[in-house]
């Protein structure tokens, strides 16, 4: 409903005192959304990594750090906003660092289970060391531009580096629940494919984003002509 009253203020000029509730509904449903997907992942104990109430915040804050980047590069034209979405940027990494340390180091089921894990799982680390190379990058891309306005391809870059570290993280907390015994005592390792399962389910569902984006983008643009030519 959001969009369409978005369509309908770009192509007929038109607005609804409606939209705003519409907004709100969108918001509430958003943080619904988020807050039943981190509980539902976080409140098996079988998983005493996930079992925190931290989760939702970081799937939260690692969403937020993506937003201005994608802003940003929305707004690619317009270079005097950059600054303050940079800001913005490396306000969310650093809250996202912040939340992410208070859950490792607490005194709790899931922070003693995390820091077991690093002590005796190499996979435990290499999982660390790529989000900390991740976060790096994108504090290091957002300070450079802080400092003044960035070409296009700079705020692409950075913008799949910030999608990287948020999709890295919801791969490692959601995907790693898949390891939960299910039917039995015994765990189950998830094991990635490359078929329609794994790897080309992903990169197909990023061709159906880009085709949908594509026929909603030219079916607007139809509109708007025949609008503009009566």
């Amino acid at each position: 409903l959001y969009f369409i009253a978005m369509v309908v203020r770009l192509v007929w000029k038109r607005e609804y005192k409606l939209t705003r509730w519409v907004a709100l509904a969108c918001a509430l449903t958003s943080i619904g959304l988020l807050l039943y997907t981190g509980r539902e992942a976080s409140i098996l104990k079988a998983r005493p990594v996930l079992y925190t109430y931290w989760l939702p915040i970081l799937l939260f804050f690692s969403a937020m750090q993506v937003l201005p980047t994608l802003l940003a590069l929305g707004t690619r034209r317009e270079p005097v906003y950059q600054r303050e979405l940079a800001m913005w940027f490396i306000g969310s990494l650093m809250l996202l660092a912040v939340c992410t340390g208070f859950w490792i180091a607490g005194d709790t089921i899931s922070g003693q289970a995390i820091r077991q894990q690093l002590v005796i799982g190499s996979l435990g680390w290499w999982s660390a060391i790529g989000v900390i190379a991740l976060w790096i990058a994108s504090v290091a891309m957002g300070g450079l531009m802080a400092k003044q306005a960035r070409s296009v391809a700079f705020i692409t870059v950075m913008a799949f580096i910030s999608m990287g570290l948020a999709w890295v993280l919801r791969w490692l907390m959601l995907m790693g629940s898949q390891y939960i015994p299910k039917y039995n005592i015994i765990t189950n390792p998830y094991q990635f494919p490359l078929g329609n399962d794994g790897l080309l389910a992903i990169v197909g569902t990023f061709g159906l984003w880009i085709a949908l984006t594509i026929i909603f983008r030219e079916s607007i643009r139809w509109v708007v002509r025949r609008v503009q030519h009566g």
